[in-house]
C-alpha cells in the first residue's frame, strides 16, 4: 500500500470513530481502544510511507495533521468517559445517602487520582510522539548517508583508482619518505666530514 491508501483508510476509520463519539452514548471501551490502536498503526505506516514520497515534506505535514486529529479525538473520548464516570460516582454516592461532605471528599479524591493518571498518560503520549519523530528523522538521515556513501564509491570507481592502487601509492609514499631521510643523513655526514678534513 502507498501513502494515499493509508491516508484514505485512516480518514475512513477516523470519521467512523468520530461519528460514534458525537452520539450521546460512547461505544464500549474496548471498541474505541481497538480503533484508536488501529489508527495509530495506520499513522505509523503512513509516516514511513511519507518518508519515501517524492514530496516528502507535504506528506509529513499531512501525517502530523492526522496525528493531531487523532490525539484530539483520543483526549475528547477520555474527557467524555471521565465526565460519565464522575456522574456515575455522584449518582452512586447520592444513593448511599451519606453526608454531603463525605461524598464530596470521595468524589474529589477519585477525580484527582484519575486526573493524575490522565496527566501521566498524556506525558507518555508526548514522549512517544517525540521518540517517533526522532526515529523518522534518523531513518531520513540513514537514507541520506547511504546515498552519499554510494555517490562517493561511484566517484572513486569512476576515477579508476581501486583500493589496491591507493594502497600501492601509500606504500610508495612511505618508501620515498624513508629514502629522503636516509639521504639527508648521508648528506649531513658528508658535510661534517668535509668540514673536519678540509
Amino acid at each position: 500500500m502507498n501513502f494515499e491508501d493509508f491516508a484514505q483508510k485512516f480518514e475512513v476509520l477516523y470519521m467512523e470513530l468520530r461519528g460514534s463519539v458525537t452520539l450521546s452514548e460512547l461505544p464500549a471501551t474496548n471498541v474505541t481502544s481497538q480503533k484508536i490502536s488501529e489508527l495509530r498503526r495506520l499513522y505509523d505506516r503512513m509516516d514511513i510511507a511519507a518518508s519515501n514520497m517524492p514530496n516528502r515534506f507535504a506528506a509529513k505535514e499531512k501525517t502530523r495533521k492526522y496525528w493531531t486529529d487523532l490525539m484530539n479525538l483520543d483526549g475528547e473520548i477520555k474527557e467524555r468517559r471521565r465526565q460519565q464516570e464522575r456522574a456515575s460516582l455522584l449518582e452512586e454516592s447520592s444513593l448511599a445517602r451519606r453526608k454531603p461532605e463525605e461524598v464530596r471528599l470521595d468524589v474529589d479524591a477519585e477525580l484527582e487520582y484519575r486526573q493524575s493518571i490522565d496527566r501521566t498518560k498524556s506525558s507518555l503520549d508526548s514522549m512517544i510522539e517525540a521518540s517517533q519523530a526522532m526515529v523518522s528523522t534518523l531513518r531520513t538521515q540513514r537514507v541520506t548517508i547511504k546515498g552519499i556513501k554510494g555517490r562517493a564509491l561511484d566517484a572513486a570507481n569512476s576515477i579508476g583508482m581501486g583500493s589496491t592502487v591507493i594502497r600501492l601509492i601509500e606504500k610508495r609514499s612511505d618508501q620515498d619518505m624513508t629514502i629522503f631521510f636516509v639521504g639527508c643523513i648521508l648528506v649531513l655526514v658528508l658535510l661534517v666530514l668535509l668540514i673536519i678534513y678540509f
